[in-house]
């Protein structure tokens, strides 16, 4: 069981049910067009649309209906103009469906592990849930929307009721809420990334019995995650925000260093380009152009730097995390986002973890033409989760 917030009500539903996924795993959603998810960064709004597809007597893979990506030129809220041309792009993709689920600012939300009492102690735990959140992140208790849920029992922590936090500033999404709205379009929920991603890779990975580790390399900031599966349910069981390291720092650097352009240092990054190769063998860089040869070794130095500062965090985490289930292994990592396709990512976690690691990509959970450059967009896959939001299960989204 996944947690969201919901901006119209601040209740935290369940948003993958064992009806909306099965062996043949992906998302699976009724028949019908789903809300759009919008997942506004710094750097790109992305937005998706789902057709869910009624096979028989059960609930097909949904189809990935309408994706979009467009480059920001400003940081923050989402401005009257880009939600302006965003409504536009979705009307000229033929979505009529004005519902969108919006991605919470993860600047604005806080979350934290409780201790708190049994619940067979009967005392308000969610209210005690919410001054301890307030206390240890110094805010205001009535200034947040809150979601809170248990985590999976564990023999380590008898008694104690254990339960993540998670906190979202009242007027965070305001502004772009508004922008959205002047556009013709209507928020029915804001969700956050970290559980739209989550809702991505539970869909991916099935019935399991498990924890699963999950690592974004995000534009702003890295997250690590730890999916904890009993079966179809599936729970967030820890969360960590690493803003020291991210993708937007180390193209930053190849940037400044060798002087490659955003566009030439991400396609490296990412094996886009031949000339700048980061998986060749050595013989293959001696063969090249010097210059070419120069490069490439510097790239992977850099591209080295960062992992040796990433992955004693994604270590570091879930380790620790992993410690409340002795007696359950973490079978896999799954890379999620923008830096999911990063050359040498999966490999340097599997190594250091000693576990399987994989990507999770739209291919993965929608049908979607498999040689389309979408099928493989990791920025695409917090929308496409938004899109799967509980707040539209039966029938069509409101029009």
């Amino acid at each position: 069981m996944t947690t969201t917030i919901d901006l119209a009500t601040r209740r935290a539903p369940k948003v993958l049910r064992e009806r909306d996924w099965g062996h043949d795993l992906g998302l699976r959603l009724p028949y019908g067009e789903s809300p759009v998810g919008v997942d506004v960064t710094d750097r790109f709004v992305c937005a998706a649309q789902l057709l869910g597809h009624s096979e028989r007597a059960r609930v097909g893979v949904a189809s990935l209906r309408v994706a979009l990506r467009m480059p920001r030129q400003t940081t923050g809220p989402l401005s009257e103009g880009e939600a302006m041309a965003l409504a536009g792009a979705l009307k000229r993709a033929g979505v009529e469906s004005h519902d969108v689920v919006l991605s919470a600012p993860d600047a604005s939300l806080i979350t934290g592990l409780l201790e708190l009492p049994p619940r067979s102690s009967k005392a308000p735990l969610d209210e005690i849930a919410r001054m301890e959140l307030a206390r240890m992140h110094r805010a205001d208790p009535d200034s947040f929307a809150m979601a809170c849920w248990d985590l999976p029992a564990s023999d380590r922590a008898r008694g104690a009721t254990h339960a993540i936090g998670l906190g979202l500033a009242y007027g965070a999404a305001d502004a772009t809420v508004d922008a959205l709205e002047t556009a013709g379009l209507s928020v029915c929920a804001v969700d956050a990334r970290m559980c739209a991603l989550s809702r991505c890779v539970a869909a991916a990975m099935g019935h399991n019995s498990a924890l699963v580790g999950v690592v974004e390399v995000g534009w702003e900031a890295a997250q690590v995650l730890l999916l904890h599966a009993n079966g179809p349910d599936w729970t967030i069981a820890f969360e960590r925000r690493v803003s020291e390291v991210s993708l937007s720092g180390l193209c930053r650097v190849l940037e400044q260093r060798l002087g490659l352009d955003p566009e030439g240092a991400e396609l490296a990054l990412m094996g886009g380009a031949p000339a700048t190769d980061l998986g060749g063998t050595q013989s293959e860089t001696d063969d090249a152009d010097p210059l070419v040869a120069d490069l490439i070794r510097a790239m992977r130095r850099y591209q080295h730097d960062f992992f040796d500062r990433l992955i004693p965090e994604v270590q570091r985490s879930l380790v620790y995390a992993t410690q409340r289930y002795p007696g359950q292994p973490m079978t896999r990592v799954q890379l999620v986002g923008e830096g999911a396709r990063i050359r040498g990512l999966r490999t340097r976690i599997a190594q250091a973890m000693s576990v399987e690691s994989g990507a999770v990509l739209p291919r993965d959970l929608v049908r979607v033409d498999a040689s389309s450059a979408v099928s493989q967009d990791g920025a695409l896959l917090a929308a496409i989760g938004l899109a799967a939001h509980e707040s539209r299960r039966d029938g069509r989204s409101g029009r």
